[in-house]
């Protein structure tokens, strides 16, 4: 007899956290994952009152926390806190982290595969054709919040607010949720239909002076509903604002190019503007906003017809289902 532990699911999160807006409960999940512990030891009415009394309360004492997190498992800290700085301050490749680490690639390597074993690091999965060179990631969404947001900050340098300091530093957490949205995302897809393989492409594209630019798509998913598998295309927006046509347009136009058979998808916790809206089922694109990702609105079938004309319920719902492509 053996009994399997596994980290909450995040439904079961939001129990934790009830009296929380959505967006805050996929924001503490992004960052805490499904762990029950770290999610009693910070609670709060807000993310944003989270990361005040916790982060950024006076002294910044969740660094040692954070630090002591990393090393735990692991000597030679200093080495490990600076591979995760420079993984956090956008450095992917291996010779970028072991640049800015100041170690021999060799050595770097090997050290990243110990980040890797105790799951604070990870990679990206390389599909459509995107390099299959290590692409690194941190993996720990904690560890990520404090390197990404944080770790350079030094207390006598700021406001004794700590609503003032988050002011400061909002910009940084946003960009790193909407980071991690991609992972809630591809998480959700995993749990409402059957995938077979799931990652991202990363590469360059033509801009519009014909210069050659860097560009990715979010999310690839090879799904399958009754038999029929198709490629998924996703771009993922944690923001306010609502995701807008020409969002769509800009996936339109990397999947003529990397997949002829791909049905493009866009996720939006801010919902989608009426001209997205009326036209994705033109264009045979999936919405997915707050109530799919809150579980209140089953996910669409793969391969649903699209709704009827003059009906309100892909704007009520804030998403469209549309036909699959089976060609």
């Amino acid at each position: 007899m053996s009994l399997e532990v596994k980290p909450l699911t995040f439904h079961d999160t939001c129990l934790l956290h009830p009296g929380m807006e959505d967006r805050d409960q996929i924001r503490m999940y992004m960052v805490f994952g499904g762990m029950p512990g770290d999610h009693l030891q910070f609670r709060g009415s807000t993310f944003r009152d989270v990361v005040e009394r916790t982060f950024l309360a006076e002294g910044l004492p969740f660094g040692n926390a954070v630090r002591a997190r990393i090393g735990s498992e692991l000597g030679r800290t200093d080495e490990y806190v600076s591979i995760v700085r420079a993984i956090a301050s956008g450095r992917e490749r291996l010779k970028e982290i072991s640049d800015f680490a100041g170690l021999p690639e060799s050595t770097c390597s090997g050290y990243i595969s110990d980040l890797e074993g105790i799951r604070i690091v990870g990679r990206r999965h390389p599909m459509l054709g995107a390099t299959k060179r290590p692409c690194y990631v941190i993996e720990d969404g904690l560890v990520g919040l404090w390197y990404s947001a944080f770790g350079d900050l030094r207390d006598p340098w700021l406001p004794e607010d700590p609503g003032s300091r988050y002011d400061m530093v909002s910009g940084r957490i946003d960009s790193y949720l909407g980071r991690r949205f991609e992972r809630f995302c591809a998480e959700w897809l995993s749990r409402s239909y059957v995938c077979d393989e799931i990652g991202s492409w990363w590469g360059t594209e033509e801009d519009g002076d014909g210069d050659r630019v860097g560009a990715d798509v979010d999310i690839v998913a090879r799904v399958s509903e009754t038999g029929v598998r198709m490629t998924l295309l996703c771009e993922c927006k944690f923001r306010n604002r609502m995701a807008k046509m020409s969002d769509l347009e800009t996936l339109e136009r990397r999947m003529r190019s990397l997949c002829d058979t791909g049905r493009p998808v866009i996720f939006s916790s801010g919902g989608f503007e009426r001209e997205l809206a009326a036209l994705a089922q033109f264009h045979g694109a999936m919405l997915i906003g707050i109530d799919e990702l809150m579980g209140r609105v089953r996910a669409p079938s793969l391969l649903a017809p699209p709704p009827a004309s003059g009906s309100d319920e892909g704007d009520r719902r804030g998403s469209v289902q549309v036909r699959a492509d089976l060609s």
